[in-house]
């Protein structure tokens, strides 16, 4: 599902993992606030679906990681191999 990704340039997944992880911690703490505040049970499982979708984030960002690193580490055969700058 995260396959696109790789097509936007590295400013550009910043900005997308910045503004995910913002509307994430808001929605966490509005689900939260309505628990405690409201006893609202059915907002609990706002926070819970924040935390799936953090994991789900935080894996993107981690395949990205090392999809980079293993293409730094182990060059395809057309590429040449350069000095670490």
């Amino acid at each position: 599902m995260d396959w696109w990704l790789h097509l936007l340039p590295a400013r550009m997944q910043a900005v997308w993992f910045g503004l995910t992880l913002l509307a994430l911690l808001l929605l966490c703490l509005f689900g939260t606030a309505r628990l405690v505040y409201e006893g609202e049970w059915l907002m609990a499982f706002v926070p819970a679906a924040g935390v799936v979708f953090l994991a789900f984030v935080l894996r993107t960002l981690l395949t990205l990681i090392a999809r980079d690193l293993e293409s730094a580490v182990h060059p395809g055969p057309d590429e040449e191999r350069g000095p670490i700058e």
